[in-house]
């Protein structure tokens, strides 16, 4: 079937139409008709498509009806069935309402639509077009619930995997440096900075706001009268402290060994106060109320010879003795030990 030729066809024997449909279009404008099912509705059509170095000239604009348009876009895409754009226009005038496809067509549209992608052309212009945009917080919460319901199946990316060529191109944008000497990345960063601090109505920043919700939500108490930090911490604990079958090492000792010369966050062993073990600094000074420098000060020295002014300044000693029985003690006394990771 010759597509090209019915659709030269139907335009030419629209032509003689025109300057009726036009009456026709301005008086529906003047009543302010909204009714497309009406004698006077009618859509502008290209007769040579923009994608195919179509212009908006007048002459090369046609009044259709909403089936003769249908029609035409049809033809087109019949015709020149490489041209993704021209079966993209058909898609999107079957996802009206004045159109009806089967499942079937509307396959074929959608994948001939959007198999090559967008051009860069089209890239630009929807770039352009949400540029500056403020975002409602109304909308923001709907693109959020969305986004949380899209889990597991639900999400378009879940048992994909991206090949190597594209993350080496989204690599090699994200690390492009423009004109400022920044990177996408730092531009994001110094963005994401200044939203969250700006100052709202409440006279708080978007950044308290959200430190305040995440305080609010990690104290409140859960059913088991604890909180959802203290439950989060034990659960780390318990496994972190696990003993690798294969290695016989626990996250810490395996964590110390891999990072074995580097000053920061290594392991070296337990802290153990009164037969109680700490992986860490941090875990040592939630027990005991004293600041890490102190920590590692007391359990790694057994000699250090408890005088008044540190009792004074410690809770925790204050707390398990009076002065009398603490000062002049030394830390191994007190039961504070170190025990050295092999």
């Amino acid at each position: 079937m010759n597509y090209q030729k019915h659709y030269n066809l139907l335009i030419s024997t629209r032509l003689t139409y025109q300057e009726e449909r036009k009456t026709l279009r301005e008086f529906r404008f003047k009543q302010q008709s909204i009714n497309r099912t009406s004698e006077s509705y009618f859509e502008n059509h290209h007769i040579i498509p923009k994608c195919l170095k179509g212009t908006n000239n007048k002459s090369n604009l046609i009044l259709l009806t909403a089936r003769e348009h249908y029609t035409a876009h049809w033809l087109l895409s019949k015709a020149y069935p490489n041209e993704n754009k021209l079966s993209y226009s058909l898609w999107r005038l079957a996802n009206d309402n004045k159109h009806k496809i089967n499942s079937k067509t509307y396959q074929l549209l959608k994948e001939n639509a959007f198999k090559n992608g967008h051009t860069e052309e089209a890239k630009i212009k929807i770039g352009n077009a949400h540029r500056g945009k403020i975002v409602s917080k109304e909308t923001r919460k709907k693109q959020s619930d969305i986004g949380k319901k899209r889990i597991g199946c639900l999400n378009p990316m879940y048992g994909k995997k991206q090949s190597e060529k594209t993350k080496t191109h989204i690599k090699n944008v994200m690390n492009k440096i423009d004109d400022n000497g920044n990177t996408k990345y730092q531009n994001r960063s110094i963005k994401a900075a200044k939203t969250m601090s700006i100052t709202q109505q409440n006279g708080k920043s978007i950044q308290q706001e959200i430190t305040e919700k995440r305080l609010k939500t990690m104290s409140k108490v859960l059913e088991n009268g604890k909180t959802k930090y203290q439950e989060m911490t034990e659960k780390t604990k318990k496994s972190m402290l696990d003993i690798n079958r294969e290695t016989g090492l626990n996250k810490y000792q395996t964590i110390g060994k891999n990072m074995k010369g580097n000053k920061h966050h290594r392991f070296d062993g337990y802290y153990i106060l009164q037969a109680e073990k700490f992986a860490t600094t941090s875990e040592a000074e939630e027990a005991t109320n004293l600041n890490r420098k102190l920590i590692a000060k007391y359990y790694k020295n057994p000699n250090i010879v408890i005088n008044a002014i540190s009792y004074s300044k410690s809770k925790y000693f204050q707390s398990i003795g009076t002065k009398n029985d603490i000062v002049g003690k030394t830390t191994s006394e007190l039961g504070f030990s170190f025990e050295q990771s092999n």
